[in-house]
């Protein structure tokens, strides 16, 4: 019998893998967890989700409106600072097994319970009252991972219905970007939210907050009977002077007679004559129109848009008043046309401010402009030195926030943080040669033909004898770009073709006119080759012009292979890492 018990305790030894001692650097959870690591923490899940709502070891009951909660202390004070410092730093509730819970409502804490248990909440069952109660519970109990979760979906599912309530709690407790992207959606949906039954959660601040923004764009005798109901239904919690306040945050001077005769007429104003004084002191003030705001909406597709033609250019009407910083035109498909030109907009066709002007600038193609945010109805744009006929097409008029963080407006020009030097920013080479050689060669890539202007440098699989490239013989000409319109630049680069390890020597001068000319950079007596670095005072740029002085080659030939404006690499060295690319730019959120 000892014989067989030794002999199955061998097998077994045998059969089993040695335990090692732990190691100062665990394997990578990332990792399968092999002989040396067990991994269990799935039963440790369940083990602790199991005790959710069970009385077995439970030695706290949280009491919500008479509804009692078994749970227990030390889970509690694990998953939060709050419940830590209330059940275990000598207060009442350290001593009593019964902890009356004064916020939320009985099945928010179970939700919210379950969470601390489990670790999870299925938002998709729940209704929206339920989300932001939890949103409100988990700031005041800190659970902070929790409170950044129901912020990010509640912002994603904003609604008519909800937008009030979160407004109000986001201000109230400093929610910030729940409290922008609330305030965002009220401004494009006005008089939908004040018209809708959350609109009576919200308190006389927010209200007022409300009603005092530019881009709260509604007929303003809805937004006055909005605002009546409100004060109706709100009466009763009302402080002093919250009624006056509100009332004075309606512009009764965008009204028509009718609409005031209404107003003076109701049932509040004639009940309470220090409201008909508000009324009288706000006529003769002078306060902004309002506009509507839509982030990315394009006015200049809309249906109702009106466009005429004008002495010397276009102007288009807008629907509504609305708040734009983006307008993109096509000013010319003729590939010779150059254009100069100024934008003028305004409200009511009386009053104009001038907010692009051209006039001593070459453009051409499509323009891309940026202006600050402004409040317009009419905008009309007009020619002053063009080559050809003066009518212009508007493709985009709208408020752009998608990209407007790869911009700088500076003295009413565009600074980019991209390279505009490129063909789909409608950038040309108006002087210098594309590489014979290859464009022979039908059978080569694509990129074989490449030219400066055309991203794809990075792409080249061949050898450098093969790249695309643009050149110009020395002392014949030079190669020549016009961008389409004038940016704010203060960097370039450029790679040369260096095949057979050639250098050279040039010149880079920009202009804006095709007449003056500014040089930039001067190595005409460098040996350059390879990556080209250019900084440069900053200054407005419609042309660059690049002249080869001097080559270590025979054919006495200056060859580019790119060019970038501004130069995407970082400009604090001269190492050649590349930066952020257009489409990178673009895609950030």
């Amino acid at each position: 019998m000892v014989f067989i018990f030794y002999f199955i305790v061998l097998i077994v030894l045998r059969s089993t893998p040695a335990l090692s001692v732990p190691t100062e650097n665990p394997s990578s959870s990332a990792d399968p967890a092999g002989y040396e690591q067990i991994d269990h923490t799935h039963f440790l899940s369940n083990d602790i989700s199991n005790l959710y709502l069970n009385e077995k070891f439970s030695d706290v009951v949280l009491v919500v409106d008479n509804k009692r909660f078994h749970a227990h202390r030390a889970v509690l004070a694990s998953r939060s600072d709050y419940f830590g410092a209330l059940l275990y730093n000598g207060h009442i509730e350290t001593y009593n097994k019964d902890v009356p819970i004064k916020e939320g409502s009985p099945t928010s804490f179970k939700v919210l319970l379950e969470y601390i248990y489990f670790g999870r909440i299925n938002l998709s069952i729940l209704k929206s009252n339920i989300i932001l109660e939890l949103l409100i519970l988990s700031n005041v109990w800190r659970f902070e991972n929790l409170q950044f979760s129901l912020s990010e979906y509640l912002c994603n599912n904003i609604d008519v219905h909800i937008v009030s309530s979160l407004f109000s709690v986001a201000l109230f407790y400093q929610l910030k970007e729940l409290e922008d992207a609330s305030i965002n959606f009220i401004d494009i949906h006005t008089l939908d939210v004040l018209q809708s039954k959350d609109s009576l959660s919200l308190s006389a601040e927010a209200l007022q907050l409300i009603l005092n923004r530019d881009t709260a764009y509604a007929n303003e005798l809805d937004i006055f009977r909005a605002v009546c109901h409100w004060i109706k239904k709100n009466q009763d919690n009302l402080a002093p002077d919250d009624k006056i306040n509100i009332l004075s945050a309606v512009r009764y001077q965008l009204m028509d007679k009718e609409e005031l005769f209404e107003v003076r007429g109701s049932e509040l104003v004639r009940s309470d004559r220090n409201i008909l004084d508000v009324i009288k002191k706000s006529l003769t003030q002078t306060l902004n129109d309002r506009g509507r705001l839509e982030p990315n909406v394009n006015f200049a597709q809309e249906n109702s848009i009106e466009v005429s033609q004008i002495d010397g250019g276009t102007m288009i009407m807008l629907d509504h008043p609305s708040n734009i910083n983006y307008i993109e035109m096509n000013l010319c498909d003729v590939y010779s046309c150059t254009y100069s030109y100024y934008i003028d907009v305004s409200v009511d066709r009386l009053d104009w401010l001038r907010v692009i002007n051209h006039s001593n600038y070459d453009c051409r193609s499509i323009q891309r402009l940026w202006i600050n945010r402004i409040y317009v109805k009419y905008i009309r744009v007009v020619g002053t030195k063009n080559t050809s006929n003066k009518t212009f097409k508007f493709l985009k008029v709208m408020y752009n926030t998608d990209k407007m963080h790869l911009v700088e407006i500076k003295n009413g020009l565009v600074a980019p943080r991209f390279n505009v030097a490129l063909s789909s920013m409608n950038a040309t080479l108006i002087k210098g040669i594309p590489n014979s050689y290859t464009i022979q060669r039908s059978t080569w890539p694509h990129w074989a033909n490449n030219n400066i202007l055309n991203d794809e440098y990075k792409n080249y699989g061949y050898s450098a004898k093969y790249r695309g490239y643009t050149f110009h013989y020395l002392e014949s000409e030079c190669i020549e770009v016009q961008l389409a319109q004038p940016y704010v630049l203060s960097s370039m680069r450029m790679l040369l073709w260096d095949y057979y390890s050639r250098t050279y020597g040039y010149t880079v001068e920009v202009s804006v006119n095709n007449v003056e000319w500014d040089v930039i950079a001067d190595k005409s007596n460098k040996s350059a080759r390879s990556w080209q670095l250019l900084q440069f005072d900053q200054r407005p740029v419609a042309y660059i012009r690049i002249t080869g002085i001097r080559t270590s080659n025979d054919d006495r030939s200056f060859r580019i292979v790119y060019l970038e404006a501004p130069a995407q690499v970082s400009l604090d060295s001269k190492i050649t890492k590349q930066w952020q690319s257009l489409r990178r730019l673009l895609s950030r959120k």
